[in-house]
């Protein structure tokens, strides 16, 4: 995206300098280029001094001469923000008194001079060397203070930030104008042919060598400068014993020096240091003014027993190299691939892809055991294509009827004309009463009968043979199920019915109002509280299902309503939100798999 240059005419400050001016148009042919590919343009803006380039002077001629990132301005190379608005500067002048306390206190925690040793200590996220130590520094635009240049720094993604630099010593360096010289107030001094930079000298003294002298730069700027005694920027006979600026250039960059001028017009070795790729190692190795800065991610493992995992190896400023790579694991259901051996949660899954785990049916931890009500044994079930918690077998008391475990109605001594007019599997229609032309269902009271119980107050256990074989069964112990002066105290099934159900219960004979008093409860709308209200053999059926979400300090998860019968509330079911990191899962929720 290209952004706007501002109108120097709307300017509160009235006008841009010229060289603003021409860092905006390079800017305009930098994010041009942006656009087409990050690359280097070779037909993009071209501000040459062509009396420098005649004498073979100019530091670059066109854009492509300069690194990514800067633009050739007057024959120097100019750091700019690719994609950044060139703004003027519209702030108020500090007119405060330099004795104020503000002054005084120096920097704040972590920001512009604030001593560090690693990045992580800096607002600007930038711990930069120095000749008295390492300092935070700050972004930039195009200014920084005097003693700092705007440079700026390739990403391992191809982004450009800037951040203020310590200038580099250009003292007798060769110069085209005086934005050559790095410092606000060093000037580019001599004939168009001949220029070298000054140094500003009237608050600081010159090195050996050099004297502080009245000067008009190249630019029309007058000012005090230190210029070399001898008076030309060569080591010469009057320069024996000083330093002068040298530097060590390869592909990797340039590292710049001093070198001591001897006799006979010989210089000392270079101080500088030979530039070299950039390691994770701590240090500006290419001499760019940033530290372990450009660095793409490599590739490490991590291996054991259970397997070998591969991640990014990353350079991190407190940590040096960092691996992100997880360490091997025993496979658990749990999403992830455990042991990195390319398949998720395989120890818990059929050959179809489908958790057909007891305790992982269907999905990982959704187990089958205590789910399903009044269920002994449960199974999880993938004949259908979809994995489902089935019954395998039902508690004492309940039969097994559409899937679920249900209490069998005890149908004892209601009147019957077949077996599968009674309640349970093993009742039988029976005729209770010889003289009695009618019939009456018996109950099962044989070994590991589903009522788990004696016969109830007036019945006995007997022998019954039927077409199946000999059976036994609760009969009334006078051989009759109506309520007379011989059967008071004998109880009968009994049912309270309404729109929501029939609930079963037992009635009592009373010679008076035959059987009466029935227990049966009065069926109710199912709600939450671990009771079978509507009486159909389940419990807090058909209660919850409806989303939600579990919210907290790392974000919110969707879940599932459900009812907990113990609290008596309906509760939400699902994962909570963790800390993000490094493991292919959307740990804190928000759509996104292990963003920063």
């Amino acid at each position: 995206m290209l952004h706007r240059v501002a109108d120097p005419l709307s300017s509160p400050r009235g006008a841009w300098t010229t060289r603003t001016r021409r860092l905006a148009a390079a800017l305009l042919g930098l994010a041009a280029l942006s656009a087409v590919g990050a690359c280097h343009d070779d037909q993009g803006p071209q501000y040459v001094d062509f009396a420098c380039l005649d004498a073979g002077r100019c530091e670059c001629r066109m854009n492509t001469d300069c690194r990514f990132g800067q633009a050739c301005l007057d024959g120097v190379c100019v750091a700019v923000i690719p994609g950044d608005t060139v703004e003027p500067d519209t702030s108020t002048p500090d007119t405060r008194d330099a004795t104020t306390s503000e002054v005084d206190a120096g920097p704040t925690t972590g920001e512009f001079l604030w001593p560090c040793e690693a990045d992580s200590e800096c607002n600007s996220g930038k711990c930069l060397p120095t000749d008295a130590g390492m300092i935070c520094t700050k972004r930039c635009i195009e200014e920084c203070p005097e003693g700092f240049q705007c440079r700026g720094l390739t990403g391992t993604v191809g982004t450009v930030d800037f951040f203020c630099v310590p200038d580099r010593d250009r003292l007798c360096e060769p110069c085209a104008t005086d934005g050559a010289c790095p410092g606000v107030d060093n000037l580019c001094v001599g004939s168009a042919d001949s220029a070298t930079c000054g140094r500003d000298c009237r608050t600081e003294s010159c090195p050996d060598g050099y004297t502080c002298e009245d000067v008009t730069s190249i630019d029309g700027v007058a000012s005090r400068q230190c210029r070399p005694t001898s008076g030309v920027c060569q080591c010469t006979l009057d320069q024996v014993g000083a330093d002068v600026p040298c530097s060590v250039e390869n592909e990797h960059g340039v590292c710049f020096g001093t070198q001591v001028c001897l006799e006979g017009s010989q210089l000392g070795p270079c101080t500088a240091r030979t530039p070299a790729g950039e390691v994770c190692d701590g240090l500006d190795n290419d001499c760019n003014g940033f530290v372990d800065d450009g660095i793409p991610p490599g590739v490490c493992e991590r291996e054991n027993d259970l397997g070998k995992c591969t991640g990014q190896l990353l350079c991190v400023a407190d940590a040096g190299e960092v691996c992100t790579a997880q360490v091997p694991s025993v496979e658990t259901c749990d999403g992830r691939d455990n042991d990195c051996d390319g398949s998720v949660d395989e120890d818990f899954r059929d050959a179809d892809g489908r958790y057909d785990q007891l305790d992982h049916c269907g999905q990982c931890n959704k187990t089958c055991r205590g789910t399903l009500p009044n269920a002994e044994d449960t199974a999880c079930d993938t004949s259908s294509g979809t994995a489902t918690c089935v019954v395998v077998t039902c508690k004492p008391g309940f039969v097994l009827g559409d899937g679920v475990c249900v209490r069998p109605p005890d149908l004892l001594c209601e009147p019957c004309t077949s077996d599968a007019a009674c309640g349970g599997p093993r009742d039988h229609c029976l005729a209770v009463d010889p003289t009695d032309t009618r019939s009456f269902c018996g109950r099962d009271c044989g070994a590991g009968n589903i009522y788990g119980a004696d016969c109830p107050t007036g019945y006995n256990c007997q022998t019954i043979t039927t077409a199946g074989g000999d059976a036994q069964q609760c009969v009334p112990s006078n051989n009759s199920c109506d309520c007379g002066a011989d059967n008071v105290g004998q109880v009968r099934p009994c049912t309270q019915q309404n729109q929501f159900g029939t609930c079963f219960g037992l009635a009592t004979c009373d010679v008076d109002q035959g059987f009466a008093s029935c227990t049966a409860r009065t069926p109710a709308a199912e709600t939450c509280n671990n009771q079978d209200d509507d009486c159909d053999g389940l419990t807090d059926e058909g209660l919850g299902g409806a989303t939600c979400l579990r919210t907290n300090a790392f974000g919110s998860c969707p879940g599932v309503q459900l009812c907990d019968g113990t609290t008596g509330s309906l509760v939400c079911a699902g994962p909570d939100a963790a800390e993000e990191v490094c493991n292919g899962v959307d740990d804190d929720c928000d759509g996104e798999t292990d963003e920063p």
